[in-house]
């Protein structure tokens, strides 16, 4: 093994990693979670493939659609990863045995990114059995078109929705009242703009993350074609995940950087 082979194997970073990857699944609401979700993907393609119509049968609409609910349980994974340890009271031996709160935090986050990577390289490979399921057994399918910039947007609001798990976590570090508040705020603020005209018309687009991300996510089909974005849905897409984002995401971790652990 080479020198730079045995500095990564023994690099403190590489060791964090993987033990973070480990605790995602070494919970039982992680490993259920995780099994949901392999579940969850398998149970769509079939669906898809067997009563889907036949014009959406293509690659990138089974993608598109399989990455859903991924949308969803992604950020739980990444809520439960900060905050089982300090519901589980863990954390105190994870800052024992690393006191640089700086890198387990990276190593936190690198692992929800690489669980990102991982289940859209899964989706993806769903899809393309899908895909070739369909053009077996159906006609009329259109086969394995992807338009780039779907997939850009895909693979964007992906990320996009981890980190804003991920924020959530670290900001509020117990898994119930994170979990709650990452389903229930942005959909309180959706429903108070469209209660309220004239913060539906002025406030929602910049503050509102699912208003943002609704011309990144369809044309004139869902995942069909990419509609044409302007430079005001970037400013809006850039605001709002400032806000759901950025913002939680420095405050908690200067809370982290600072905390007492008990």
């Amino acid at each position: 093994m080479s020198t730079i082979d045995t500095f990564i194997s023994t690099s403190p970073s590489r060791r964090l990693f993987a033990v973070e990857l480990r605790k995602l699944v070494n919970t039982r609401v992680g490993t259920w979670l995780v099994a949901g979700m392999v579940l969850v993907l398998c149970l769509m393609t079939v669906a898809m493939v067997t009563t889907g119509g036949a014009e959406h049968l293509s690659f990138q609409n089974m993608w598109g659609m399989l990455n859903l609910p991924m949308s969803f349980l992604l950020p739980i994974l990444a809520i439960l990863l900060i905050t089982s340890e300090w519901s589980q009271r863990t954390a105190l031996v994870t800052f024992a045995l690393e006191p640089r709160r700086k890198r387990v935090l990276a190593a936190k986050m690198a692992t929800s990114l690489a669980l990102t990577l991982a289940v859209l390289l899964v989706t993806a490979a769903l899809a393309a059995a899908g895909t070739l399921l369909a053009l077996t057994l159906r006609t009329g399918t259109p086969g394995w078109r992807l338009d780039g910039a779907v997939a850009r947007n895909l693979l964007m609001l992906q990320f996009a929705r981890i980190l804003e798990g991920f924020a959530f976590g670290l900001l509020i570090r117990n898994s119930a009242v994170a979990i709650v508040s990452f389903l229930a705020l942005p959909t309180a603020w959706t429903l108070l703009g469209s209660l309220i005209p004239w913060a539906g018309d002025h406030l929602r687009p910049w503050i509102d993350f699912a208003h943002a991300e609704n011309p990144f996510q369809n044309g004139e089909a869902p995942f069909e074609s990419a509609g044409a974005l302007t430079a005001a849905d970037w400013a809006h897409l850039a605001v709002s995940l400032t806000i759901w984002v950025g913002v939680p995401l420095l405050i908690g971790a200067r809370r982290l950087m600072r905390v007492e652990v008990k």
